[in-house]
């Protein structure tokens, strides 16, 4: 694994599939903790299983980025899990 990114907190929102959660890989890879988002209360089939092999490097957080409210809340979530 390289470690440029390591322990790094990486946010990717829209990552739950194509290019964003390839992006998320390519950062897990690299070391960082990488929370996905997307709007979808629960990640698809795909996502969780990247979530199960990387254990507690990665992360999912629904939110629609949209809505600032919505927003600021995905913020205080990565902070409480991820600090």
């Amino acid at each position: 694994m390289n470690t440029t990114f390591n322990n790094a907190v990486v946010v990717i929102t829209g990552s739950t599939q194509g290019i964003g959660l390839e992006t998320g890989v390519q950062f897990l890879k690299q070391g960082a903790y990488v929370v996905f988002n997307g709007r979808r209360e629960q990640a698809p089939a795909t996502l969780q299983a990247l979530l199960l092999q990387y254990n507690t490097r990665a992360l999912y957080l629904p939110a629609d980025v949209g809505d600032a409210i919505a927003v600021s809340r995905l913020v205080t979530q990565v902070i409480q899990h991820l600090g």
